[in-house]
C-alpha cells in the first residue's frame, strides 16, 4: 500500500506551534503542564461582562488549565478543525466565571468547549473531532427574557479519566461521565453516564452496561 499526506506537520512545525500557543497561554494567564503538546493554534475567546474598556486578562487568570494535547488542524482523515475554548465571566467572584480544566494525556481533536461555570476533563481522555461541550444553555429557556448569562441555566460538567467521546457528540450542562465510559459518535449526552458504560444516540442512552 502506498499513501500521500500533503500537509502533515513536521517536528519543527509542531515545536513552533507549541511555542506560539505557550506565548498565547502566558498572555491570557492560562496554566499549562510541562508535557503539554499541540498541533496548530486553538481559538480562545474570553468574555468578561463586568469590564468596560480595554480587556484586563488578570480578571480571568487561571480560567484555562491545560494538560495533554490539542489538535487544532484539519489533517485528520475525518472532518476536524480548530480547538475552540470560550470562557465567560458574568459577575464578581469565582462562582460567576467559567473554567476549563483538561487533564494530562488527554486529546482534544477539533473540540469546542464553552464554559460559564466549569468544565473538568480528566486524564487520558479522547474527545473526537467536532464534539461540543457546553455547561450552559445557549439561550434563555424563556425567549421573552434578555439573552444575558444571568438568564441561562448552568451546571458544571465533569468527564472522568480514560473516557472516549466519539466524533460529533454534544455534552450538555450538568453531565458527569464516569471513568472508562465510551460515548458513541454523534451522541447527545443530557444525563449522567456511569463509569465503564457505553452510551449512544440522541438523547444518549445505555447501549452496554458497565463492565
Amino acid at each position: 500500500m502506498s499513501s500521500f499526506e500533503s500537509i502533515a506537520p513536521t517536528a519543527e512545525q509542531r515545536k513552533t506551534d507549541r511555542d506560539n500557543v505557550l506565548a498565547l497561554m502566558e498572555k491570557i494567564g492560562a496554566v499549562v503542564s510541562d508535557d503539554f503538546q499541540c498541533n496548530g493554534m486553538p481559538l480562545i475567546s474570553l468574555n468578561d461582562t463586568t469590564q468596560t474598556g480595554d480587556f484586563d486578562f488578570a480578571s480571568m487568570a487561571g480560567c484555562i488549565v491545560l494538560g495533554g494535547r490539542l489538535n487544532s488542524v484539519d489533517v485528520s482523515p475525518f472532518p476536524s478543525g480548530l480547538v475552540r475554548m470560550t470562557v465567560i465571566r458574568w459577575g464578581e467572584g469565582d462562582d460567576k466565571c467559567g473554567k476549563i480544566v483538561v487533564g494530562k494525556g488527554t486529546d482534544l481533536d477539533g473540540t469546542s468547549i464553552v464554559s460559564y461555570i466549569g468544565v473538568t476533563i480528566g486524564d487520558n481522555v479522547y474527545v473526537g473531532p467536532r464534539t461540543v461541550i457546553m455547561d450552559s444553555d445557549g439561550h434563555p429557556g424563556d425567549r421573552t427574557l434578555p439573552d444575558i448569562p444571568e438568564n441561562k441555566k448552568k451546571a458544571p460538567i465533569v468527564i472522568g479519566d480514560n473516557v472516549k467521546i466519539g466524533f460529533g457528540s454534544m455534552i450538555m450542562k450538568g453531565v458527569t461521565i464516569g471513568e472508562n465510559a465510551v460515548i458513541a459518535p454523534k451522541s447527545v449526552v443530557m444525563w449522567d453516564v456511569p463509569a465503564g458504560a457505553y452510551f449512544g444516540g440522541n438523547p444518549a442512552k445505555k447501549v452496554r452496561a458497565p463492565k
